[in-house]
């Protein structure tokens, strides 16, 4: 047997045509169930769920009323489902149901199987040239965290085995939009294949991005940072130390010798990259036996420094630009990931080990 979750909230104008498209698109003889997982929706989107259930035994629901968020949704699906292979799909209609029966095929011989947009066969419809750079880009940040080669880690359509789920189900964090990122986090050793199919536009219902899920998201990856990159702590204090340097010479040279302030800034901003380097240098990588000479490590945490500064300048332009995020929110999301590209380029590049 085996079971689809579907989280939602305020989906009614979709849940019902989903529902019946998977049903119609699985041609396995084996038994399944359907789970529609609903955060109490003010658009009753439960209640539509409920009616079908007492017509279709395969269709089942949970109404959470005091909770909310798509993996922690998730994740009550898969603790109560009954199926020996548990797969995720979106109930807005984007994902193929089409593939359920391959999927179900490869997850039996597999600890995990996921439905990619990104490998070969795969392909995205609707998306502008800017949803997919971004896509791509939140997907590039995760790939330093995870040893298997996955090309869409930020996938919402896949299958894992109960028995997989059970063994790291505590372990889950249970918060964000990320579930499957999340359960990748906890092992280097899944036996994993993907399957290309073909997102969809979105026929009804409103996308949940917001700031909120980009935070979340970079909150997962700053928390995966700290518990398996024994540098990334020693990095981050360095960074912020170097606001400060920063901001004093900024207001020194500025306020107490009169130099014009974008002057300032420039030599404020070279200044706090060379203490920046200097500490991790003698500090964040000093165990290490370094292949490159002092100065050639100089240089290339000055250019990486500026990769990264053009790195935060871009996502601050294009989220307020493009989707409309307050300027504070993109600067901030800017900064996490420049942090993110900064350490792991000067960890495997600047200050790389003989």
């Amino acid at each position: 047997m085996f079971s689809i979750i579907l989280p939602t909230y305020n989906e009614k104008d979709s849940i019902k045509t989903t529902i019946n498209n998977i049903k119609k698109a699985i041609k396995s003889s084996e038994n399944y169930e359907i789970i529609v997982v609903d955060d109490n929706s003010p658009d009753k989107t439960w209640k539509i769920v409920q009616n079908l259930s007492k017509k279709d035994s395969t269709i089942k629901y949970i109404r959470r009323m005091n909770k909310r968020g798509l993996s922690s949704a998730i994740i009550d699906g898969f603790l109560q489902a009954e199926g020996e292979y548990l797969f995720v799909t979106d109930a807005d209609g984007q994902h193929d149901e089409t593939k359920f029966d391959e999927m179900l095929s490869k997850l039996k011989l597999n600890d995990l199987v996921i439905g990619t947009r990104y490998k070969k066969g795969g392909s995205v419809e609707g998306w502008s040239k800017y949803r997919i750079f971004v896509s791509r880009f939140a997907a590039m940040l995760s790939k330093p965290f995870l040893s298997n080669k996955i090309t869409d880690p930020m996938s919402g359509f896949f299958g894992i085995k109960k028995t997989v789920f059970q063994k790291y189900a505590s372990k889950l964090d249970g918060r964000g939009y990320k579930i499957l990122l999340d359960i990748l986090f906890q092992s280097n050793k899944f036996k994993i294949e993907e399957v290309p199919y073909h997102f969809k536009t979105r026929k009804a219902g409103q996308s949940k991005l917001s700031s909120k899920v980009i935070f979340d998201y970079l909150l997962m990856l700053l928390n995966q940072a700290y518990k398996t990159h024994k540098h990334f702590i020693p990095f981050s204090i360095v960074g912020l130390s170097g606001v400060f340097v920063n901001t004093g010479i900024l207001y020194g040279l500025t306020e107490f010798l009169g130099i014009h302030y974008l002057y300032s800034s420039i030599i404020a901003i070279e200044i706090s990259i060379i203490t920046n380097f200097l500490l991790n240098n003698f500090w964040t990588w000093s165990h290490r036996k370094l292949k490159t000479t002092f100065l050639s490590r100089l240089f290339k945490f000055n250019l990486v420094s500026l990769i990264s500064l053009t790195v935060n300048f871009t996502t601050l332009f294009l989220l307020t630009q493009y989707l409309g995020l307050w300027y504070v929110y993109s600067n901030l999301i800017g900064i996490f990931a420049a942090l993110f590209i900064n350490y792991f380029v000067n960890d495997r590049w600047t200050f790389k080990e003989q």
